[in-house]
């Protein structure tokens, strides 16, 4: 089997599953943004920021925004071995590759790949996949099915599509889509669980790091039956090839099911180091209904300035020092 191939499925593959249990913990481009839209079931009103929401609002959208760019995920080399550390069911998923490896007509990436098989979780239930690569064009698609797969202690269950690009040259992923209609999981953090509908796409630069990223994507809390819409969420990666470290712009627009929208921008780019999406300067911008709006200013020591202009004069008239949102 290449090593391209074995490469692409060791980066690309725990993706979903990273990001659905990046999800558990916290509060368009290309895919079925429908997937989204149709499972969200709270308000549809622009927000009206208040003192009282606005550090709710604020967290949602920023836990969006966490799950959505997810550097420890996204910004990893396709050379790098997954640890424990940057993929946390890596383990499963390298589990994939090797089986891949062991298929006697699978030699070079000059030959079209066509492969199915099934792989059993470390502590109960099984994943069914299918992966189809086209060598000349570099188009690759696949779909997984989650059947109470068990590792370490997260449980994964339904269905997730994937398709993207490849460059056969250079050997370098350009494009990755993921879809997913009714992916859930659970954890021993949120073992009520959580249930994913939407749509993310990848697009990267020829140093194999992120470019852009966007994201549709409702979040159903099992226990509560409330649904948290993503929506429209781009990434823009400004990003060193040899650190990982830059800058990221984000827009977007959070839907609470209680309080409604809120648009988001980057007045000042977001500063990342390393492999993690934890930003040490840059402000985001959250804005209500009728001129509202909260802002969350980074300090590298990990703490936020969250402001309000609860009266949409352009001032900001509410300050709180955050350690943690």
């Amino acid at each position: 089997m290449s090593s391209f191939f074995r490469n692409l499925l060791i980066s690309f593959l725990p993706i979903f599953l990273a990001a659905l249990l990046s999800a558990c913990g916290g509060g368009g481009g290309g895919g079925d943004t429908a997937l989204a839209g149709e499972n969200y079931t709270g308000s549809e009103t622009q927000a009206i920021i208040t003192e009282e929401n606005a550090p709710e609002l604020a967290a949602g959208a920023f836990t969006g925004g966490q799950l959505g760019s997810s550097l420890e995920v996204i910004g990893l080399p396709s050379t790098v071995e997954p640890t424990s550390k940057n993929l946390p069911v890596s383990a499963g998923m390298t589990a994939v590759t090797d089986s891949l490896v062991t298929q006697g007509s699978i030699q070079s990436m000059v030959d079209d790949l066509s492969v199915s098989d099934s792989e059993p979780g470390e502590c109960g239930g099984n994943f069914d996949y299918t992966i189809n690569l086209d060598s000349i064009t570099g188009k690759f698609s696949g779909s997984l099915d989650f059947n109470q797969y068990c590792e370490e202690g997260e449980v994964l269950d339904g269905p997730a599509d994937f398709s993207g690009k490849a460059d056969p040259l250079s050997e370098t992923i350009e494009r990755f889509t993921l879809d997913f209609d009714g992916l859930s999981g659970e954890s021993p953090d949120y073992p009520t669980g959580i249930t994913l509908f939407g749509t993310t796409t990848w697009t990267f630069t020829e140093d194999e790091l992120p470019d852009r990223a966007t994201l549709d994507m409702v979040v159903r809390e099992e226990a509560t039956g409330k649904t948290f819409w993503l929506h429209d969420y781009q990434f823009d990666f400004d990003l060193d090839p040899v650190t990982d470290s830059g800058t990221v712009d984000l827009t977007g627009r959070y839907f609470d099911p209680d309080q409604g929208w809120i648009d988001i921008t980057t007045p000042t780019s977001l500063s990342v180091e390393g492999d993690v999406f934890e930003p040490t300067s840059g402000v985001l911008l959250m804005t209500g209904d009728k001129g509202t709006k909260v802002r969350l200013t980074f300090f590298s020591d990990g703490t936020y300035l969250l402001e309000g202009d609860f009266d949409g004069d352009g001032n900001f008239e509410y300050q709180n020092t955050l350690n943690d949102l």
